[in-house]
């Protein structure tokens, strides 16, 4: 084998000309006998200086633009810039996507066309992308990327947007063709009122979280692949075997009578009629309840309510023709409906006819005027006619007593006053028994008359005043003596009487002066 050896090898030297405008010579050393550097390295040296150069002169040439051999739906978008690729793809994506989406649940299909979801050329993501092409970062990668699209070109694959609320437009449709929803088993009347079971059914129900997942996933990519659509069965929440126990409480409710007890009277609340108070309601744990409607018991008690109904009696006072009469009170009874509904409600959830039985409870319903509240009233009206009323004048008196009081005066209930009840005064009659007195105290005065007898002058009548009652002014105090009265004795009552004296008086014969004496 040749071995060539290298000890101590010249030092290359850099000769410079005086010409400034030359490039320096390399001035290698003088041969050996041997070549130390061939042509095919030298070229070599320079490709490979030159292949960064270009790159960095590519780049240069790219800035802010799409690199060459970049296309897009056949569009080649090499050199442009971001407006004037925009408006390209603007362009191309003119009725991109084409095709349809397909939906399948097994049994049936729907087909929608991209217009039913929104489907377009997402033009901003499909540019980026185009933008980013050669531009990950990775040097060796990029030049890779950027030497392909010269040579063999590069698919940028379109982004394609939807419409989010047209996805669930889409889901909404196919779920409404498929979702059946399940039915429940129930409690109801029938015709004549009797509990019966309603049958449950099973449905269906489409998934909607998986087909709206579904087919955003089948829209990311063209063409699109078909989509499942899952549709679960859905079992009944309540079935028959869930109900035997609110059946037998209804029927037991309802189809053995109720009887009703008050004193000898009785009534009984029939099958029919506790049908018809019947109330069925679904409760939060998915069974039913049976019970009685109480307004229902209450409509249905409302009659009886009326029959045993014994009204209260209030107390009164009576004037009848020179009497008085005082009727006490009475309390009354009526049925205590609240809790009689609530007694009806529990008779009826005994399977016992002993049980069933209620006796109907009552409550006192007090009188409105009470006999102490008239009782002022009577004893004064009692006073009045049984002693009288003594109508005088000094020592003269008129006794109006029985028939002639109660005549004037009578009981009557009092508006806004200090008891229910209140004596009035008949005016006119009283005015009227008055006017009768009046007339046997009313007189002319009369003079006193003298005789002479015997030389002597004698009195033969004595003089009298005369009287006049007024009978308006004594009718005003015999009211106010009324009105005031609370006594236990005879009322006594001032008449009002003008006195009118003679003109000759008894006194006056003393000053009779008879000096002549005649024959």
């Amino acid at each position: 084998m040749q071995r060539t050896d290298f000890a101590n090898p010249p030092e290359a030297r850099v000769a410079h000309t005086q010409a400034p405008d030359k490039h320096p010579q390399v001035i290698l050393p003088q041969s050996t006998g041997r070549s130390i550097a061939h042509p095919a390295l030298l070229t070599l040296l320079l490709v490979l200086l030159a292949i960064p150069v270009s790159l960095f002169a590519y780049r240069a040439a790219h800035d802010g633009r799409i690199y060459r051999g970049v296309k897009v739906l056949g569009v080649d978008l090499g050199g442009m810039s971001k407006a004037e690729a925009q408006a390209a793809l603007a362009q191309a994506g003119a009725g991109y996507p084409g095709g349809f989406v397909i939906v399948q649940d097994g049994s049936r299909t729907w087909t929608f066309a991209p217009a039913d979801l929104g489907l377009g050329l997402d033009v901003d993501k499909t540019l980026s992308s185009a933008m980013k092409h050669g531009r990950s970062g990775d040097f060796m990668a990029d030049v890779g990327t950027e030497l392909g699209g010269i040579f063999s070109g590069s698919q940028v694959i379109p982004s394609v947007k939807h419409d989010t609320s047209l996805v669930d437009k889409v889901v909404a449709q196919v779920a409404g063709e498929t979702d059946k929803p399940a039915v429940d088993s129930k409690l109801q009347q029938v015709s004549d009122g009797k509990v019966a079971i309603a049958p449950s059914s099973s449905g269906s129900m489409l998934d909607r979280t998986a087909l709206r997942d579904a087919l955003e996933g089948s829209l990311a990519t063209v063409p699109f692949t078909p989509v499942k659509a899952t549709v679960r069965e859905q079992a009944p929440r309540v079935t028959e075997a869930g109900l035997r126990g609110s059946e037998a409480q209804a029927l037991l409710l309802t189809e053995q009578p109720i009887i009703l007890n008050s004193g000898k009277q009785t009534w009984a609340i029939q099958p029919e009629d506790l049908r018809s108070m019947l109330a069925l309601s679904a409760t939060s744990d998915g069974g039913w309840a049976a019970t009685l409607n109480k307004d229902g018991i209450t409509n249905y008690l409302k009659p009886v309510a009326d029959e045993v109904r014994v009204d209260p009696e209030d107390a009164t006072v009576v004037i009848g023709k020179g009497t008085v009469t005082l009727s006490e009170d009475a309390s009354g009874k009526d049925l205590d409906v609240p809790t009689a509904v609530s007694a009806i409600v529990t008779a009826a959830t005994a399977s016992d006819p002993d049980s069933r039985a209620v006796e109907l409870p009552m409550k006192e319903t007090e009188a409105t005027i009470k006999t102490a509240q008239v009782q002022a009233v009577y004893d004064k009206a009692k006073t009045l006619i049984t002693q009288g009323i003594r109508l005088h004048f000094r020592d003269d008196g008129y006794i109006l007593r029985g028939s002639s009081v109660t005549g004037f005066i009578d009981v009557t209930k009092e508006q806004g006053g200090p008891g229910p009840l209140k004596l009035v005064i008949d005016e006119d009659v009283l005015a009227s028994r008055i006017s009768g007195v009046a007339y046997n105290i009313n007189r002319q005065a009369t003079d006193a008359r003298f005789r002479m007898i015997n030389g002597v002058p004698t009195r033969l009548n004595q003089g009298n005043d005369g009287l006049k009652v007024n009978v308006a002014s004594s009718l005003d105090n015999a009211k106010k003596a009324i009105e005031a009265f609370n006594g236990t004795s005879r009322l006594q009552v001032d008449l009002d009487v003008a006195v009118t004296p003679p003109t000759l008086k008894d006194a006056d014969l003393s000053t009779i002066n008879t000096p002549d004496l005649l024959a």
